[in-house]
């Protein structure tokens, strides 16, 4: 029954074979099938056997040929991997992907000669992987020097941003993450300091009143108009006012005997808390003015002094909104 099967298969099919796998599977199940029935007499299983194998021959030869043919498709592609040769490596590899997938779509071409074949594959392709590694390598090299470079005397940051930038294999690795993360921290330290030389320049703004308008001072423009020329307006509830809103701006709390002060203040911000908003950048640089307007003369009095201490505190907590 099983020879009559495979020979009605093989007339079904031969007109329009399937797939080399599809036959090989279907040989491969006639088969264990054929082993469930074993053992028989042997004059009748030397003619069992031969009709059974006569019965496969016909399945065998269109699995021979679907092979071969694959074996040539395969051949075929290895070839065209060979004369790929363009300057760009990264392109040349683009073309070995896509022609390995080519090749990975072609059916087997024999258990023989599989591992030999995928090993000419891979070997075609190690010298577009080599010279990647060779760039790469190279690549690390640079971050290396550019990481000691960072921070040295007359570097430019500028420049070794730009070298980066120019590197394309390396993006991804320890190193160029490493080096990016010390140029962040070199830049937040920068920040930093830059920032605290203007809070030094802003805390002792009143030592300035009546002064000559500096050029290249870091203290803004309007508020060195107003110390050159200070309107002295004598209004120390007015520059306690300013002092209170600095500190509500920095979150420190201001003495009991300014809560009313501080009350008023933000029940004002409260109610101007949807209208149109001021920066907190021009806000302090109205407090500030406000202040100095609003002292009593060049020399600060006790009270001034001390609200003046008090506004400096805030200044150091809001460096960063500094005009």
């Amino acid at each position: 029954q099983i020879i009559i099967n495979i020979l009605q298969y093989t007339e079904e099919k031969s007109a329009k074979w399937p797939g080399l796998i599809e036959l090989s599977k279907y040989l491969s199940q006639q088969f264990q099938l054929w082993q469930n029935f074993a053992p028989v007499l042997d004059d009748d299983f030397i003619k069992l056997k031969t009709a059974y194998q006569d019965a496969r021959k016909p399945i065998n030869d269109e699995i021979r040929a679907q092979e071969n043919k694959n074996l040539k498709l395969k051949k075929e592609i290895i070839e065209k991997i060979k004369v790929i040769n363009d300057e760009d490596t990264q392109l040349c590899i683009q073309k070995y992907q896509r022609l390995k997938r080519d090749y990975q779509n072609i059916g087997p071409a024999g258990k023989k000669n599989e591992p030999t074949l995928w090993k000419i594959l891979n070997e075609s392709a190690d010298r577009f992987y080599e010279a990647e590694k060779t760039i790469a390598n190279d690549e690390i090299k640079i971050i290396g020097a550019l990481s000691k470079e960072l921070g040295q005397d007359g570097f430019s940051l500028s420049k070794i941003k730009e070298q980066l930038r120019e590197l394309t294999k390396t993006r991804k690795s320890p190193e160029f993450l490493k080096i990016q993360k010390a140029i962040k921290s070199y830049e937040g330290k920068q920040a930093e300091e830059i920032i605290l030389q203007k809070v030094s320049g802003y805390m002792d703004l009143p030592a300035l009143l009546e002064s000559e308008i500096l050029a290249n001072s870091s203290i803004d423009k309007d508020i060195l108009k107003a110390l050159n020329k200070p309107a002295y307006h004598n209004n120390v509830d007015e520059v306690t006012k300013t002092v209170v809103m600095m500190e509500l701006m920095a979150g420190i709390e201001s003495p009991d005997s300014d809560k009313a002060i501080k009350q008023l203040l933000t029940l004002e911000m409260l109610q101007n808390k949807f209208s149109q908003q001021v920066g907190e950048t021009e806000k302090l640089k109205g407090l500030l003015i406000t202040f100095i307007s609003n002292v009593k003369a060049k020399k600060l009095s006790a009270a001034e002094s001390k609200l003046w201490k008090r506004a400096q505190a805030a200044l150091s907590v809001l460096a960063k909104h500094l005009p």
